[in-house]
């Protein structure tokens, strides 16, 4: 656990969440040094911490605030979703970069560019001495892009049905 103080009389506390119960728990036990606190009918720190921050009801049920472990089912959800565009053989002329959707410009160092992929095989096309198999890769490429975007889609699917079941 952590703790901290903030101003003159505000305490903060910070635990793992398997460790949330037992703060709660302690800080119903202790007594509020706060005078006006206690006249106004707050005996514990519990009791000023709810006053203050209603994020729980007095049986110590949260009000509103998602429970830790749906919060780390969300972050899944969403890491799921990048790695939708994550391509194992990387990009056709850098195959150490994987991303699909973002990577640095090949031919520009301070820009970034979207689909870098494309941008790469499209950059100078013309010039390349064997501009239909060039484009046969521009055309293979993009139907790996299609079908990530299409991964993505089936995976934001998913986060609308556990949402709606959820939350």
């Amino acid at each position: 656990m952590d703790t901290a103080v903030v101003g003159n009389d505000t305490l903060r506390l910070g635990a793992v969440p398997l460790m949330h119960k037992v703060a709660y728990e302690a800080a119903k036990k202790v007594e509020n040094p706060n005078p006006a606190e206690r006249a106004a009918g707050r005996t514990s720190v519990y009791d000023t911490w709810l006053h203050i921050e209603p994020w729980m009801d007095k049986n110590g049920q949260s009000k509103g605030v998602p429970s830790p472990y749906i919060i780390r089912q969300i972050k899944d959800l969403m890491m799921l979703l990048e790695r939708a565009f994550l391509d194992p053989a990387g990009l056709p002329l850098r195959p150490l970069k994987k991303h699909l959707l973002f990577a640095e410009n090949a031919h520009d160092v301070y820009a970034g560019s979207s689909f870098p992929g494309l941008i790469d095989l499209l950059f100078q096309i013309d010039l390349d001495p064997d501009p239909q198999g060039r484009w046969e890769r521009v055309r293979h490429h993009f139907s790996v892009i299609l079908h990530a975007i299409q991964s993505a889609g089936a995976t934001l699917r998913e986060v609308k049905r556990f949402m709606m079941e959820t939350l």
